[in-house]
């Protein structure tokens, strides 16, 4: 369902989930108060359709047995064309051509195999519609299974901070989307990083987890000498190539879809000599790294050191 104002919301409408391809994954989304309307009329539909079906079978029947004038049957055969001439569902026309043989079997040579195609043809009628009206309820999926998410907005958090960053109302906004941050992170990774997650909100994501493979005894990313220990204690983590469909969930047809890596490798250095240590009037000591300008600042990333009393996670600016 649709939310006011202009945040994240559920598209509803016609759209294509290509999980499925361009025919079976066409889909509709509808509000949820209305889910239970449609499968309702969907049930009443199909069970009508039957009844039409059966009734122009029937009248198709009737017209195809009919006696030419001047052509005498016996009365097997012009009960028969009774029951496919009045007969208003396929249910009644199966229970009627079912009790025909019973009355004429002494009478009527091969009454009973004479009857047997009609009721045969009567009774799935009633099987294949009963069935269909069932499986209506399938048409409706739990609400976050196969559903389209729109946002107005598309980039970094920075893109509408960075003018006013440098500002105190602008870096306790920015210090207090960090700390939001790293509380649902820690959160989701304890609910739902692990083989037996059953937690709902681990369904919020098209996979519940990224795969990736770790490497404890990696190269030393910079130059020989600047890693604590020696130039192969660095830990890498490699996602492999990840689909932007199948693993990120932005929904789209094959030819527009991109493979995605991420390689992070984390390891410690002699860095004092890139290191500097400064007092910010409101934000306290700061402790920056100068390995390279990182937009819009002249510095590569700062640490303040009041952020391991405020429980602000680890982050890089």
């Amino acid at each position: 369902m649709s939310t006011a104002g202009t945040g994240i919301y559920t598209y509803t409408g016609v759209w294509i989930n290509w999980s499925h391809g361009a025919v079976r994954g066409a889909t509709l989304t509808i509000p949820q108060k209305y889910g239970g309307l449609l499968t309702a009329f969907l049930a009443i539909y199909v069970a009508s359709a039957g009844v039409v079906f059966w009734r122009t079978l029937s009248y198709v029947l009737h017209q195809y047995n009919t006696t030419k004038p001047g052509n005498r049957r016996d009365g097997l055969h012009y009960q028969r064309q009774i029951i496919l001439r009045n007969g208003g569902s396929a249910a009644g026309a199966f229970l009627a051509f079912m009790k025909l043989p019973l009355g004429w079997s002494p009478r009527a040579t091969t009454s009973f195999f004479r009857i047997l195609p009609f009721a045969i043809l009567a009774g799935l009628n009633v099987a294949v519609f009963s069935v269909a009206s069932i499986f209506t309820s399938v048409v409706s999926n739990a609400p976050g299974n196969s559903t389209l998410i729109l946002g107005p907005d598309c980039g970094g958090f920075l893109a509408g901070l960075a003018g006013s960053i440098n500002s105190t109302r602008g870096q306790v906004g920015w210090d207090s989307k960090i700390l939001g941050d790293t509380y649902e992170a820690a959160v989701y990774v304890r609910q739902c990083y692990s083989a037996k997650a059953t937690n709902l909100g681990c369904g919020v994501y098209n996979r519940q987890s990224l795969p990736f493979t770790v490497n404890a005894n990696a190269s030393c990313p910079f130059a020989s000498g600047l890693c604590l220990f020696n130039d192969h204690s660095a830990f890498a983590m490699d996602t492999s190539l990840l689909d932007s469909h199948a693993d990120l969930g932005i929904n789209a047809p094959p030819e527009h879809r991109i493979s995605f890596r991420r390689v992070t490798t984390c390891a410690p250095l002699y860095a004092r000599q890139w290191v500097t240590v400064e007092n910010d009037p409101v934000v306290g000591t700061i402790t920056y790294v100068n390995a390279g300008p990182s937009l819009p600042w002249n510095y590569t990333f700062s640490y303040p050191h009041h952020a391991s009393y405020d429980g602000v996670g680890y982050f890089l600016t």
